[in-house]
């Protein structure tokens, strides 16, 4: 299995489905036609064209505005379902786009970490992290990936690209739950009739704790969802958000998923601004409509 991901990575680097994070930011949009040309504006520049908008993040490709390029050198990396900006300085994703609508295939796991040979000029592999006590967390789900998008997809998921070293107790625990309420759970977010955009990743801060192969140790991870009500005629000004902010020690006994909503602005206070093609008055709009109980309070149970 690790062969057939080399090989599929392999075929989509040679396609071109990787680029650097270029320090030019696509103009704010106002409104939805607004959006739709400044994603036409994207074909320039091919990590950010315009299907890949549609198709995994739909505000944009985060950015890192205030911090050099020295400091993550980020390229982007395309996958089937998936969409990460890889930081080869840390050697850990900075943020990871997909998509999920309607649960579409039956779920059969079936794949193992391999490295990724789009990033070979590094030493990550399938055997970093061992020995530290820290797990492979996905960032873009094997099971949103194979029931979404298929066997392709989930295999993807499995490059050391999209992993970053999480301690168990939250990638098995509030990591887990939060993935199985959008894509899972009997009442998931991610439905027939309701498309949900996930931006997520390991939360920048300074003097992150380094492996002993090089690999940066984040303190903190984010999740950020952008909801279509209205599913595929989407309308910046009806959409709606939820962000979520977890230690990397994971949730304590009495904490559910509700204990760690936080404001996007509490995110983006790190330094990343984790929807580039949104103008201000319309980021406080979306924030402002993340209430929880906008996404429903019957999904919150854990079935």
């Amino acid at each position: 299995m690790a062969k057939i991901l080399s090989i599929l990575l392999l075929c989509s680097l040679v396609l071109g489905c990787s680029a650097k994070q270029t320090d030019t930011t696509p103009a704010r949009v106002s409104s939805e036609a607004g959006l739709r040309d400044s994603q036409q504006n994207l074909l320039s520049d091919p990590g950010q064209d315009q299907a890949s908008y549609r198709r995994y993040a739909i505000m944009g490709f985060p950015r890192f505005p205030a911090v050099s390029e020295e400091q993550l050198d980020i390229v982007v990396l395309k996958n089937v379902g998936y969409v990460c900006g890889f930081s080869k300085k840390l050697q850990i994703p900075m943020w990871t786009c997909y998509r999920l609508g309607e649960e579409k295939l039956e779920y059969e796991r079936s794949g193992e970490w391999s490295a990724d040979p789009r990033l070979a000029d590094i030493p990550l592999d399938e055997d970093s992290y061992v020995g530290s006590g820290k797990q492979r967390g996905h960032m873009a789900p094997a099971y949103g990936m194979m029931t979404r998008y298929g066997t392709i997809a989930m295999i993807e998921s499995f490059s050391m690209a999209n992993a970053c070293p999480m301690e168990p107790r939250l990638n098995q625990g509030i990591w887990a739950t939060s993935e199985n309420h959008v894509a899972r759970n009997k009442r998931r977010w991610a439905n027939s009739k309701t498309e949900v955009w996930v931006v997520c990743g390991p939360l920048f801060e300074p003097d992150l704790p380094i492996l002993a192969d090089g690999v940066a140790v984040p303190r903190h991870f984010f999740k950020v969802l952008i909801r279509d009500p209205l599913n595929q005629k989407f309308d910046p000004e009806q959409a709606q958000s939820l962000a979520f902010l977890f230690p990397a020690e994971g949730a304590g006994e009495d904490q559910t998923l509700e204990d760690f909503i936080v404001p996007i602005d509490r995110i983006e206070a790190s330094g990343i601004d984790i929807m580039p093609l949104l103008d201000a008055r319309l980021e406080e709009k979306l924030e402002r409509n993340s209430a929880e109980k906008r996404w429903g309070t019957a999904v919150w149970e854990s079935e």
